[in-house]
Order: structure tokens, then sequence, then C-alpha cells
């Protein structure tokens, strides 16, 4: 396992391992994070109606030992861990990277000791305490062969596969995630993004040119059409009747439609898995 601990205003970046200058020991308080649960209390009802549910600040504690170069290393500690600047903590193990965005809440603290190691803590508060995964990026649209044989053309050639517009997403955290979807033309409207997995349906009502882009945040529930020249709000784009749906846990089967199915567009979704720690 390894930590890397980057304060996001600098290059300064810590590493924590299980061996080496700087040794981790531990991270007590993140199996502690709690929820806020709203509930509805209505006339003649027993109990309580359950509306919703919200993941409360995290904070936690990050221990470890200081084996080779203190001075230097307790140096880099205070830099990264400046209760005045935001920083970034990656949490590798089984090469898979789990990051989350944090700010000090002391300066470091550094236990008196007469040996040949220096023992340090600090803690850490997370106002969104979720972990997230590198980028993910998936083309719903590819193409496959169907078969292959010895053959002369002209330098045009002849098409021998199949175009595919439809793909499993699979998302393996443990909350329903936004994400951003980049739709490049030529296509023709309407334009059908549809989750097969919950039936949830996007509509575009207006065509793409090979030279347009459009991208859909769903976070942000931003539009934008990207051309050659410039870059517009295009909010005019999508049906009144669209649903900007979220990646549900598990896969998500994503299949588009175009009024014109002969043509060479793209689609392709980029998201960031979440995780409770």
């Amino acid at each position: 396992m390894i930590i890397k601990v980057k304060c996001n205003d600098s290059k300064d970046e810590l590493i924590l391992k299980e061996s080496g200058d700087i040794i981790f020991l531990g991270l007590p308080g993140t199996s502690e994070t709690k929820s806020m649960v709203n509930t509805l209390q209505s006339p003649f009802v027993e109990g309580e109606i359950y509306l919703d549910s919200h993941l409360n600040p995290l904070i936690f504690t990050i221990e470890g030992i200081i084996k080779e170069n203190i001075n230097e290393n307790i140096d880099l500690l205070r830099k990264v861990f400046n209760p005045k600047k935001k920083g970034t903590l990656t949490y590798i193990e089984n090469n898979i990277e789990k990051s989350i965005e944090f700010i000090a809440n002391t300066v470091p603290m550094f236990e008196y000791s007469t040996y040949d190691y220096q023992k340090f803590s600090v803690e850490i508060y997370c106002p969104a305490p979720i972990l997230k995964s590198k980028l993910i990026k998936k083309e719903v649209t590819s193409s496959t062969g169907l078969f292959k044989f010895p053959f002369y053309t002209t330098t045009d050639g002849i098409p021998m596969g199949t175009r595919l517009s439809s793909t499993i997403v699979e998302n393996n955290g443990d909350l329903d995630v936004d994400y951003i979807l980049v739709i490049s033309g030529p296509m023709t409207a309407p334009i059908e993004i549809k989750n097969n997995t919950t039936n949830e349906i996007i509509t575009i009502k207006k065509s793409l040119t090979i030279h347009e882009k459009l991208i859909i945040d769903t976070k942000n529930k931003n539009i934008e059409l990207l051309t050659e020249t410039s870059k517009l709000r295009a909010f005019n784009y999508l049906n009144p009747d669209s649903r900007l749906f979220k990646l549900r846990v598990g896969g998500n089967e994503i299949k588009y439609t175009t009024a014109n199915e002969s043509e060479v567009g793209n689609l392709a979704i980029s998201y960031k898995e979440n995780y409770i720690w």
C-alpha cells in the first residue's frame, strides 16, 4: 500500500509506504464515515418517511514514522500539510488508485523522541468524504472486423466490418456517478443516447457537422458546442424531455441512435468511480 499526499498549489509531494524514508502506520478515523438522514413526519403515519441521506465531512488522522533525512522530511510534511492550502491524498492498493481532496485540520505534530526516528501525526479534514478513481474513458462507438482474405483494391478500399453503437459502461464504485459525454459529428438529429439498463434517454434535437462536438457535463448541468473556431453554450440542442441520467452502480448498457445510421460520428463517455472510505 502507498499513500501520496500533494499540495495542490505546489509540486511538493509526500510518499508514505510500509518501508522507506517515511513509513506509514495507520489512518485512524477513516472507517467512521457518518451520514445525515433526512425524514418527514406526516399526520396519521406511523414513524417517519425517508427522504434522502447525505454523508458528513470525514475527519481522520495520518500517522507515520520518519526514519531517514529527518529534518528535510519534517519540512516536507509541513509544506504538504499546510492548513491554509488544499491538498490531494491518493491511496494506492493492488494497483488501484483512489484520491480525495483534503485540508489539514492541524499542522503536523511531532512526538518527542530520543531514538533515531521521528513519529508524527496530522489530522485531515475532507469536506467531501468521497474517494475518486482515476479518469475512465469509454468509447461507445467502435468497429469490429467481420472476415479477412487476400485481396487487392483501390486506395479507397472496401469496408469489411460492422460499426457498433452500444457498449457496457462499468461503474465499480459505491455510488451513482456523473460523467462528461462527448458527441462528435457528423450526426443527424434526432440523436438519442439511452441507458438501456435504466431506460433513461438523452435526446439531441439538432444535427452535428463533421467539425462539431457537443459536450454534455451532467455534474455541472452544462452543455457546450465546440466548432473549429468557437465554443458556445448549447442548451437549445437538448430536447426538453431529456433526463441527464447518472451511471448506476454496476453495468450500464449505453446505446445511441441517429437519423442516419451510416454516419461515422463518435460518442465517448468519461467518468470517475466514487467510493466511500
